[in-house]
């Protein structure tokens, strides 16, 4: 007890941290800071201290302070440089870490804290740059790998991220999460069958788990389609192939059938131009894929997920493909990935529902950028391109994605909507057709779960 009494007040406090009481270590601190306010070491002590009690705001002003009393210590600012990250500033964050890595460029550490501080600003560039510097520094930590690879994904870069899942599993060949990221990185890449060996391989690993069993099922069939639609072109002459919907009618790739009540309207519409919002894939489900490939439509693809944009990108490289979010306003909102990327949502109603009657298991919550549909055709329609074809399909934010457009400036010809609340006996309890008839649009088709809309 004598030693604890005479030590200094630094050493106190570490003594109370070390034995968990961070509020009588907070209290020492304070009271042996007003005795020496310029101990650059007490203000760094009462930062940990307060760090510990959750008090980020107090624990960042503290460090704020040491650093100040001692600029010249590169480990109190880059305290500071962390604390930002953990109070959101993440700009602030960013301009203090370059600063430290400006001194000490050669800490893996450093370079992990500010490959996080970018990637919370979506600067995924430059957040691999130091990720790659960490990793370099530092190559057998398996988890800089993983998040290296990561980085890569959201950079849309598949080749960079399976080279880091890969030397992660070369250190930790036993984790399942490594194998099922690099399933998706071999998945963005379109080789099917090596993915399918990768996610096989996370489910044999953890086979209690519903994502990995989820990501085993969609790459099964979808290595097996792709076996499919590569047997079809090596088989299949060009004119043959253009004259299978007039051959056999019940061709189709939309959910319900909606391209079967287009396809009678518009086979004689060459070259139409399209919109289709929430376009999950260029042919599963797809409203647009019959008038794409038969017809030589083309136009705007808007999907949330990377991956299926990647898709159009290959399928229909002639298209404008968009990767955001649109919804009312413009901003920022969380989706919810799920395996089975036809269902991804932001809206907590449809991803609960998805989820009870599916049995879908949520694979990752992702924020993402939000755009409005009149911010969109501002900024991508062709001038003088008129829209024959609107389709919406955005899991349960279509009403308020048709209240974002400019209906003075954008009037398509058709209009498709997803609508689970249209009854064709009660058609106004449904928020998308009311909205669409104050516009000067009539319902007149409906399929199962789509509505049809054009001027009258």
């Amino acid at each position: 007890m004598e030693s604890e009494v005479f030590a200094p007040p630094a050493q106190q406090a570490r003594g109370l941290l070390d034995a968990g009481r961070a509020a009588d270590a907070v209290t020492l601190l304070r009271r042996a800071i007003t005795q020496t306010p310029s101990n650059a070491e007490l203000h760094a002590y009462l930062s940990v201290a307060l760090e510990k009690l959750h008090d980020i705001d107090g624990a960042l002003a503290a460090a704020l302070q040491a650093a100040a009393l001692n600029p010249s210590d590169t480990g109190f600012l880059a305290r500071v440089g962390l604390l930002q990250l953990f109070a959101n500033r993440f700009a602030e964050a960013e301009v203090t870490m370059g600063a430290v890595l400006a001194r000490q460029s050669g800490i893996a550490g450093h370079h992990h804290v500010m490959s996080i501080v970018l990637e919370r600003q979506s600067k995924w560039e430059t957040a691999l740059f130091h990720t790659a510097e960490a990793i370099r520094l530092e190559p057998s930590d398996y988890n800089r790998l993983r998040h290296h690879g990561i980085l890569a994904l959201h950079a849309d870069r598949p080749a960079v991220a399976e080279a880091a899942f890969r030397s992660a599993i070369a250190l930790r060949p036993d984790v399942a999460d490594y194998y099922n990221l690099l399933a998706t990185s071999l998945e963005r890449q379109n080789r099917f069958d090596k993915a399918l060996a990768a996610a096989r391989e996370a489910a044999r690993l953890d086979p209690a788990s519903a994502v990995f069993a989820e990501k085993l099922k969609e790459l099964t069939v979808r290595s097996e389609a792709a076996a499919d639609i590569a047997t079809l072109i090596r088989t299949v002459d060009p004119v043959t192939l253009k004259l299978l919907p007039l051959n056999f009618g019940h061709l189709m790739f939309s959910q319900f059938g909606e391209d079967g009540v287009l396809w009678p309207m518009l086979r004689n519409v060459k070259g139409g131009f399209y919109v289709d919002i929430g376009a999950h894939h260029p042919f599963r489900l797809s409203n647009t894929a019959l008038l794409h490939n038969y017809n030589g439509w083309s136009g705007i693809n808007v999907d949330a997920d990377q991956r299926y944009i990647d898709e159009f990108n290959r399928v229909r490289p002639n298209d404008v493909n968009i990767c955001c979010g649109v919804g009312g306003e413009p901003g920022k909102a969380t989706m919810a990935i799920f395996a089975d990327g036809a269902v991804n949502s932001f809206d907590a109603k449809e991803i609960e529902k998805a989820q009870a009657n599916g049995a879908r298991t949520v694979a990752e919550m992702r924020e993402m950028q939000i755009r409005t549909l009149a911010d969109i055709l501002d900024t991508h329609l062709p001038a003088g391109k008129t829209i024959d074809l609107l389709n919406i399909d955005a899991e349960g934010w279509d009403t308020s994605i048709l209240q974002s457009n400019n209906w003075t400036r954008y009037r398509p010809a058709l209009i498709l909507v997803e609508d689970h609340t249209m009854t064709l006996t009660d058609v106004e309890r449904s928020a998308s057709y009311r909205l669409l008839r104050s516009h000067g649009y009539a319902l007149f088709s409906q399929t199962a779960a789509t509505s049809f809309y054009r001027p009258g």
